[in-house]
């Protein structure tokens, strides 16, 4: 039986020191590997909390949140114009206006003397016929009428027609009372023997109750 061949027993010692080999450089290279990991993942940690060293180192300005202009503050040109429009307006003297009422003031007011009817005077009723009681029923008759009767009597003359004798001044008087007394035939100035303040109505035969 022959022995064992010492070539062969080399050839397997440098068979297993290579493949040592071989996995002392494989993980040499998985260690490199992690460490380079780990480097890189502590470098992008520290990178993310200095952004305003990545901001200089970059060669961009730094934008500062305070140097944002703010839009609803205007700016200094802005202000003056709007100071001086202010003070423009300040200075600037109301507007007056002339009062309404100067045209309805300018008409002058209506007279009431025009207006108001002048007073009646009073009537003195004298029959003047032999019918007895004329003068009563034709004081009933004027007082109806809106005249006022200050005495009745009886006429010393005979008259032809029923006829009102006016003071001075009555004449108006005196045409009013014939205008509404249709019966009275005639108009005269007072004569003596009459009053000289009222009318006075002298009654004649063609006189009538109603005094038309």
């Amino acid at each position: 039986m022959t022995g064992a061949d010492p070539r062969a027993g080399g050839s397997h010692r440098r068979v297993d020191r290579g493949r040592r080999l071989r996995v002392l450089l494989v993980s040499l290279l998985v260690v490199v590997l992690a460490a380079g990991g780990v480097e890189a993942a502590l470098h992008w940690r520290g990178e993310s909390k200095r952004p305003s060293a990545n901001a200089a180192s970059s060669g961009y300005p730094r934008v500062s949140p305070s140097a944002t202009p703010s839009s609803s503050t205007p700016s200094g040109s802005t202000s003056s114009a709007l100071s001086s429009l202010a003070d423009a307006l300040a200075s600037t003297p109301p507007a007056t206006t002339a009062p309404a009422a100067t045209a309805s003031t300018a008409s002058p007011a209506p007279s009431t003397t025009a207006s108001t009817p002048a007073a009646k005077p009073q009537v003195d009723i004298l029959n003047g016929t032999h019918v007895s009681g004329m003068a009563a029923r034709a004081d009933t008759t004027l007082t109806r009428g809106g005249w006022i009767v200050a005495l009745t009597g009886n006429y010393p003359h005979s008259i032809s027609a029923t006829t009102v004798f006016y003071p001075d001044g009555q004449l108006a008087a005196a045409q009013a009372l014939a205008a509404q007394f249709t019966a009275i035939g005639k108009m005269a100035p007072a004569p003596d023997g009459v009053s000289t303040t009222d009318l006075t109505l002298v009654l004649a035969q063609d006189w009538t109750s109603s005094g038309k």
